[in-house]
């Protein structure tokens, strides 16, 4: 019998103490802490700098030596360099997709991926979650989830992943650095899906919106797409 056939309104509480893995009095699985990544792009300043690691692995001093509303101005190991805000953090910006990823991946039926309180800046990378696993973080006003590029990659999917739970997140499309995805959530084929107490804003587009659920295309004749006890609240 799957967990959430047995479970409350509140469902994804995550409790503490004694209780910490334990949903309503009821085990259910383990809880896997995700912090987030420190990324140096969040804290731009004149004079700030830090170490930027290549894809081969080779550090470099990165220097800050001026800014404006639209472009950063800076130091790459002593060469000036000038790139807008936007293909700064693209550029030098930490993935916090890849962590996410890596720990719903590792995750079995019935646990938590629990995401401490941050800033979780996604520049490429985007998340697909499995059945049975609960993505939760530590309330919407704490836990943020942001898009930081100009893709129009979706953030979270959801497909053929019955009896998840998404709870406690801000998703952002931060359209001010170009980045407009066309949804937050997108789920197909996935029954007992609990959306909760989570906040939306920047996103949009054609055929699209913060929640996506279910897909009919004519394209695909005879494909039937069905999504059983979906609730967003």
């Amino acid at each position: 019998q799957h967990v959430k056939d047995t479970l409350d309104k509140d469902e994804a509480e995550i409790l503490t103490g004694e209780e910490k893995g334990r949903i309503l009095g009821q085990e259910v699985g383990d809880i896997i802490e995700v912090n987030a990544p420190y990324d140096p792009t969040d804290h731009l300043a004149v004079g700030f700098s830090f170490i930027w690691k290549d894809s081969k692995n080779v550090n470099h001093n990165i220097v800050i030596t001026s800014l404006n509303d639209t472009s950063v101005y800076f130091t790459y190991d002593g060469s000036a360099r000038s790139y807008s805000r936007a293909n700064f953090r693209q550029n030098y910006g930490v993935e916090s997709a890849t962590v996410i990823q890596n720990a719903i991946d590792s995750a079995n039926y019935g646990d938590t991926i629990l995401l401490r309180e941050g800033r979780y800046n996604f520049y490429w990378g985007s998340l697909k979650l499995k059945a049975g696993i609960n993505l939760v973080g530590e309330g919407a006003d704490k836990t943020k989830i942001i898009r930081n590029n100009g893709t129009y990659t979706g953030i979270l999917s959801v497909i053929n992943a019955p009896d998840v739970t998404i709870k406690g997140i801000t998703f952002s499309g931060n359209p001010s650095l170009n980045a407009y995805p066309r949804t937050a959530i997108s789920a197909q084929t996935s029954r007992n899906l609990l959306i909760e107490d989570c906040v939306f804003t920047g996103f949009g587009g054609i055929n699209a919106g913060a929640i996506r659920v279910g897909w009919v295309s004519g394209a695909y004749p005879g494909y039937q797409d069905v999504d059983y006890n979906v609730t967003i609240k």
